[in-house]
């Protein structure tokens, strides 16, 4: 968590989630919230049966971006999803899938889990393969949401969202999703130990800006 100084009177506090799971985060006042919620990625299947070997790509996970309204002392619970798990199919044949990217959810907002992909080997031809379909979105009015492109393992966002990778030898994890909350809030939201401490400030004509650190 950290301040961000936007003019000389808003501050934007800011919250990441990186780690799947439940969160809840409850504002101090009416506001303003600038959020990116990404869902995560699938798992990537591959197979080897004698001779032949493949494997294909987990769905990506959609995107959902947008500024809503929040109500000051209102909880409200964020849900991180997880990677889909890879699975190979055993030397000896089978079929194996990749398991779904979980969603991940804000402000009534879902961005869908990539699916994951399929192997099946056969005695004849040996073996069939489909990539995972990229995860859905679903985004309420004022928020603007993408879905996942089919067996793509690259991240939606930053390095989050991607579909596991299914080669011929491997079974990769999906990449877990991502939720990125800003609240605009005044300097009266906060206390210089806690939120300025370790922010750096410049001025730029009228307007003080954050400097990362």
């Amino acid at each position: 968590m950290k301040a961000l100084i936007t003019n000389n009177a808003k501050y934007w506090k800011t919250y990441e989630y990186t780690t799947p799971g439940t969160y809840t985060v409850t504002p101090p006042k009416d506001t303003l919230c600038k959020f990116i919620i990404v869902g995560a990625g699938a798992g990537g299947s591959s197979c080897h049966f004698m001779v032949w070997e493949r494997g294909r790509n987990g769905g990506q996970g959609a995107q959902v971006t947008g500024t809503v309204s929040v109500t000051g002392g209102t909880e409200y619970t964020i849900v991180v999803g997880a990677g889909g798990a890879g699975q190979r199919i055993a030397d000896n044949g089978g079929s194996a899938y990749g398991g779904n990217g979980g969603d991940s959810t804000a402000f009534g907002n879902t961005a869908g889990g990539g699916k994951g992909s399929g192997a099946h080997t056969g005695y004849y031809d040996g073996g069939s393969d489909w990539g995972g379909d990229g995860g859905t979105a679903t985004a309420t009015a004022g928020c603007t949401g993408s879905n996942g492109a089919n067996y793509s393992t690259a991240s939606k966002y930053l390095t989050y969202g991607g579909g596991g990778v299914g080669n011929s030898s491997t079974a990769g994890n999906g990449q877990g999703g991502y939720a990125r909350l800003d609240f605009q809030m005044d300097s009266s939201d906060y206390t210089y130990t806690e939120d300025h401490f370790n922010v750096k400030v410049c001025k730029d004509g009228s307007t003080y800006k954050a400097i990362n650190t």
